[in-house]
């Protein structure tokens, strides 16, 4: 499946285009990350940045160069565990809706 994106604000600072993303995950998160390109962030396609914002107890980083957003959660059961480590294959996240982004790049075509 995918994520569901909605791009919630528009704006600009300096040459830059700011977007606020909002993104729902689905019933199934692949290993390495669900797709999330420049494109789904309403940007052009030569470089972009993403900061996403905490939620639920989830943590999230891009994967640039792949295009991928990954989930990340704390495993802190046991010693051996750590922090931020990346949410199993085929995890149900579809109630994990609302995750923010802050998505900066140039402007689409």
């Amino acid at each position: 499946m995918a994520l569901t994106v909605n791009i919630r604000a528009r704006t600009m600072w300096e040459d830059f285009y700011v977007r606020l993303v909002e993104v729902a995950f689905d019933a199934s998160y692949p290993t390495g990350g669900e797709a999330l390109t420049d494109a789904n962030c309403g940007l052009a396609d030569d470089g972009y940045y993403v900061f996403p914002f905490p939620r639920n107890g989830y943590t999230f980083q891009l994967d640039q160069s792949g295009q991928k957003l990954l989930a990340y959660w704390g495993d802190n059961n046991n010693a051996s565990d750590g922090p931020g480590v990346q949410v199993a294959d085929t995890t149900d996240l579809s109630a994990l809706t609302g995750v923010l982004l802050l998505a900066i790049g140039k402007a689409p075509a």
